[in-house]
């Protein structure tokens, strides 16, 4: 197996190196997801995670990216749906996330990821695993 990693310019925000909510994907350490809520409290945007993809070829791609796009919360403070950030027309990672807000700054939902690469034959993927975060929490996971 072989451990790969995307370089930084592959999708690392150059912003704000903090989300609003943080946490681990699956209670691992090595697994980051955070996102960002709008000032008016109706959409998720800056939605960032590091994940391990198993490719068919047996390696193993871990990248931190953050998504382009956002989710609309809905009234039950539930979003959910699919973000996509690309490097260029070859280069792809996607997330399929769910996700609530819940009471005291907590939210939880599920992810799922694809990464998208030439060099492989066959999108690479991170399985769906469920998150937990925190609002204010400071992971220094970026």
């Amino acid at each position: 197996m072989i451990l790969a990693a995307v370089p930084a310019q592959a999708g690392v925000s150059s912003g704000d190196d903090e989300n609003d909510y943080e946490g681990l994907v699956d209670n691992n350490d090595d697994h980051y997801f955070g996102f960002d809520v709008n000032d008016s409290k109706t959409k998720v945007k800056g939605i960032t995670a590091r994940l391990a993809y198993g490719c068919d070829n047996d390696d193993l791609v871990i990248t931190l990216v953050e998504a382009d796009g956002s989710l609309r919360l809905n009234d039950a403070h539930r979003f959910s749906g699919v973000v996509t950030y690309r490097q260029n027309p070859n280069n792809k990672v996607q997330y399929r996330v769910r996700g609530k807000l819940k009471k005291q700054g907590n939210a939880e939902g599920t992810l799922k990821g694809t990464f998208e690469e030439p060099s492989y034959d066959s999108p690479c993927t991170a399985g769906e695993a469920a998150w937990r975060a925190k609002r204010g929490a400071d992971l220094d996971a970026r």
